[in-house]
């Protein structure tokens, strides 16, 4: 029969791929019965993108896109597939006498040129039919040779669908066993210090952490640049931005000793983004310019520059922020969903509804934007709204991604009537805004200073908490300024899944 399903991709971005089985020991077996119904053992088809196979991590930077395709197709009657592309597969196999040629295509070809060349002379050159239904099959004669001195190649006007050429066969050499962190004071030098932090960082190490190592390299070096860099973003990314400021200080006083201009500006970068979720607009606004001054942080300072902006409620200067910030990066989502929004505060409703049409195209699932339409359009009866939360699946984290995009430039909240919620809970409307889902709480009551259109807005929330055993509710008061999540009372974490609320 021949047939099975193949995998297609550009190998430069997938690089890996592999079948797995559990084996027929006890230890696979068991893991067959956990993994399957009643059919026993199976096999697991993987690949890797931007990764060598399943073990492998690449960075994905702040805003950054990372594209990929990749196919699994189906065939029949190649047997052992030697090349495949999107468009056709072939086979090409060889005895010492005879050349082995089978071709299939993935759609109708009327006029396939099917060629084979022996050692640089073309002995095969024919015009055939090939199809998912037709499959192409040849012996061609050719005594004498070396397989790899075959070449298969099909060409459809012209254009060649795929080719194969066998290489020389050789024993391939083993990877070396992966070894495991040296401790961190058996390590010699910091660079090598910084690299195993950042190894334990990248691979989320289940039984390392990166703090001794880049500890270790501050003990020897405080002002090491890299490692006050990498330790204090770690800091950040746990929200300790307090803990982490000092770190970033460190770093930049030896990064402008000599230089007050560096090369590279990314501890200036760090800095303002701790100093911003530490709500110092002012001070991160100065160090989010002073980073914007190197080309590789443009991007991701003029979108913090438009979104400090637009607190403030300079749009016009917001406007232009984060269209420098574009410049470096077209498909950064979150700079087109706040363009979006400051496109509406001024007024330019139908700029605003052309830019959210294409952000949705580029991703449906940008939920900024899927709100700044209703803003923009409209939404008497309620239908869009509902295609959104249908499209959120009133799923928590979804609200709250929306919420925290929206908190960096004013977009006020909105209370959905009451609501029976999973934890007991309820939600209470109270005033209507801009945006959807604020909290899982019993009553939310929200109080502000509200103005006209095109006015940043202070809001106060309030939430009720039980204490003690009598249940006597006492009130707290919470900032509406989102952090790392999006509310929490002082001292008493209140999250959206908290069953104490």
């Amino acid at each position: 029969m021949g047939a099975g399903i193949l995998h297609v991709a550009d190998h430069h971005i997938v690089p890996g791929k592999k079948q797995w089985t559990w084996g027929c020991g006890d230890f696979g077996k068991a893991w067959d019965r956990n993994l399957t119904d009643e059919d026993g053992p199976y096999v697991e088809l993987m690949t890797g993108v931007f990764t060598d196979n399943q073990p492998d991590f690449t960075w994905l930077k702040p805003f950054e896109e990372k594209v990929f395709k990749q196919y699994f197709m189906p065939y029949k009657k190649l047997g052992q597939v030697k090349n495949a592309t999107t468009e056709a597969a072939l086979h090409l196999s060889y005895d010492g006498e005879q050349a082995a040629v089978k071709v299939y295509a993935t759609s109708p070809h009327e006029h396939a040129s099917i060629r084979l060349w022996a050692a640089g002379r073309l002995i095969l050159d024919e015009v055939a039919a090939v199809s998912p239904v037709s499959v192409y099959e040849k012996e061609v004669f050719c005594a004498g040779l070396k397989e790899e001195q075959l070449r298969l190649a099909v060409y459809v006007d012209g254009e060649c669908l795929v080719e194969y050429q066998p290489e020389a066969p050789e024993i391939p050499k083993m990877p070396e066993p992966a070894k495991a962190a040296k401790e961190p004071a058996e390590i010699m030098t910091n660079e090598e210090l910084y690299l195993t932090g950042q190894h334990i960082e990248q691979y989320r190490h289940a039984t390392y952490l990166p703090d001794p190592y880049y500890l270790e390299g501050l003990k020897r070096d405080p002002g090491d640049i890299r490692i006050n860099n990498a330790y204090g973003l770690l800091l950040m990314r746990r929200g300790q931005f307090g803990k982490a400021e000092p770190y970033l200080d460190k770093a930049l006083e030896r990064l402008t000793e000599r230089n007050p201009n560096p090369y590279h500006s990314e501890t200036y970068y760090l800095l303002g983004l701790c100093l911003f979720y530490q709500g110092r607009g002012d001070e991160s606004y100065d160090a989010f310019y002073k980073a914007s001054w190197s080309s590789e942080q443009q991007e991701k300072s003029f979108y913090y520059l438009a979104a400090v902006d637009a607190r403030r409620g300079r749009l016009a200067r917001a406007y232009e922020h984060i269209e420098r910030a574009l410049v470096k990066n077209a498909h950064n989502i979150k700079a087109r969903g706040l363009k979006a929004y400051l496109l509406r505060r001024q007024g330019r409703i139908q700029e605003a509804q052309a830019l959210i049409q294409e952000n949705l195209q580029l991703d449906p699932f940008d939920f900024v934007s899927g709100n700044e339409r209703i803003l923009a359009e409209g939404d008497s009866d309620g239908s869009k709204r509902q295609a959104l939360n249908s499209l959120m699946r009133d799923f928590v984290e979804n609200y709250l991604m929306t919420a925290r995009a929206g908190s960096r430039h004013s977009i006020r909240w909105r209370c959905l009537p009451w609501r029976r919620m999973p934890c007991g809970g309820r939600i209470t409307k109270r005033r209507r805004s801009c945006s959807e889902r604020l909290l899982y709480t019993r009553k939310i009551w929200a109080k502000g200073s509200w103005r006209e259109p095109g006015t940043t807005i202070s809001i106060t929330i309030w939430g009720l908490r039980s204490r003690g055993r009598e249940g006597r509710r006492k009130r707290r008061r919470v900032s509406a300024m989102p952090r790392l999540e999006l509310m929490s009372l002082r001292g008493q974490c209140t999250t959206m899944t908290s069953r104490q609320i």
